[in-house]
This record gives structure tokens, C-alpha cells and sequence, in this order.
């Protein structure tokens, strides 16, 4: 009787022990298993969504932008691109300067790209663009930030004749529209737009719509409209992807009866 109890006694702690092994195996597997690192991050945004050039002064694009990493930033840059996406950008644009503060893990940088009209900027240049960052570092990432606008410089004149004009006789109101030419560095006429005319009495301080004009070939204007009291008179252009706004002065008729 005393053999047989301590057999069975031995088997049981047998058993205890491969039931713990069979439970402790998976938990240790488990535990070994990768974890995926965290992700490499990158960020930033351009100083303004419109610039506007004309024939001299370049302008300047300022970009700030940002990366961080868990374990180590190893390069991060910022380029603009000029279309859509930077899948179809028709151009590529690179900054002139790029500098950068922070840690290994985290990195803060300001971008500086120059538009220069006396040297490498073009009239095919004036539209949509946008800002690509990117990074490397756990990842290799890139990201399209924001998008501005670069636009041609704009200019309109105007003239109303005949000064005094008679009550009831014809007021020929004419202009010029010019905007900067980036190939030639010349103010030129922009050709085939309308053009908005409006006026306003001398005591008030708003103008009113009273119709439109288009631009010929070279950029001229001309409308006519009858006189009746004293006026003054103004072209405005509300501008487009690639040309700035433009307002001419307000022209004074004295009108006489």
C-alpha cells in the first residue's frame, strides 16, 4: 500500500510540472516577439499663400517645417513643386539656404526659396505651387504641406475725356492693363480680359459697377457712356491664377450743363 500511494504521488507532481511548462512556453514566446518602431513624422506650411512679383525685387518664400523620430532624425528637406501634385509637377524648385535646429530626435528647419525676376524666374512660372517635406529616419516619409500662389505684378491706368465734359455728350473712358513680364522684365499689355468700370459721385466714398471693358492685343481699354452729373471713374481687375489684383485711380469729370 505505501509503494503504490508514492507512485501515484510522483505521477501527479509529473503532471503538474509539464502542465506548467505547457502554460509558462507561449507567455515567454509572446514576450519576444518585435515591436514595431513608432513612426517617423515631418510637417510644415509656407510664410503666405500668394506672392505676387513684378520686374525687379525678388520675392522670397519662406518654409518651416519639422521631423521627428523616436531614435534618430537622419535628414529632412523641403522643395516646392509647381502644378497639383508632385506626381504631375511640371517644375521643381529647390531653397537657397536651409538651416536647422533641435535634437537627434527632433529637428526644426526654415527653408528660404527666391523668386528672382532678373534670374532664373519665367512667365511659364506663374501659378499653382506647392510645398513638399520630407524626411528619413525609423521611415522614409513625405508630405504635401500647403500651396500658394505666384503671380504676376499688375498695373491699369485711365483717363475720361472730354475734361469738363458737357450734360448729355459722350465720355470716352479709356485705360491700359499691364502686368510684369518676367521673360523680358517689362510691364506689358495684358491681352483679352475683362476689365471692370465703375464710378462713384464725388461725395461718396464707394464706387458702383456700370459695366465692363475688354482688353485688346496690347492691353488697351475703352468705353463710352453719356454724362449726366459729376463723376469719378475706375478700372479694377480682380485678379486670377496667375495675375494680381489691379485697381487704377479714380478719374474726376466735372460735367456742365
Amino acid at each position: 500500500m505505501r509503494n503504490r500511494l508514492r507512485t501515484r504521488t510522483a505521477t501527479s507532481a509529473v503532471g503538474a510540472t509539464l502542465a506548467l511548462t505547457a502554460l509558462v512556453v507561449p507567455g515567454a514566446q509572446a514576450a519576444a516577439s518585435p515591436v514595431p518602431p513608432p513612426p517617423t513624422t515631418v510637417d510644415g506650411y509656407a510664410n503666405d499663400s500668394r506672392f505676387v512679383v513684378g520686374t525687379t525685387a525678388p520675392k522670397t518664400v519662406t518654409v518651416t517645417f519639422w521631423a521627428t523620430d523616436p531614435f534618430l532624425v537622419k535628414r529632412l528637406g523641403a522643395r516646392l513643386f509647381q502644378g497639383t501634385s508632385p506626381a504631375d509637377a511640371q517644375r521643381w524648385w529647390h531653397p537657397t539656404k536651409t538651416t536647422c535646429t533641435g535634437s537627434a530626435t527632433r529637428k526644426h528647419c526654415t527653408a528660404t526659396f527666391v523668386f528672382d525676376p532678373r534670374g532664373r524666374l519665367a512667365n511659364v512660372h506663374a501659378g499653382k505651387w506647392g510645398v513638399q517635406v520630407w524626411a528619413a529616419g525609423t521611415e522614409d516619409v513625405q508630405r504635401t504641406t500647403s500651396r500658394f500662389v505666384l503671380k504676376h505684378a499688375s498695373k491699369l491706368t485711365i483717363n475720361a475725356t472730354p475734361e469738363p465734359a458737357k450734360r448729355g455728350r459722350t465720355i470716352t473712358v479709356h485705360g491700359g492693363f499691364t502686368r510684369a513680364n518676367w521673360d523680358t522684365n517689362t510691364y506689358t499689355g495684358y491681352a483679352g480680359v475683362p476689365v471692370v468700370l465703375s464710378e462713384r459721385e464725388p461725395d461718396r466714398p464707394h464706387y458702383a459697377r456700370i459695366g465692363t471693358a475688354t482688353t485688346d492685343r496690347k492691353g488697351f481699354l475703352k468705353a463710352r457712356i453719356t454724362a449726366k452729373d459729376d463723376r469719378l471713374f475706375r478700372y479694377s481687375y480682380n485678379s486670377d491664377i496667375t495675375t494680381d489684383i489691379a485697381i487704377s485711380h479714380g478719374d474726376y469729370v466735372d460735367v456742365r450743363r
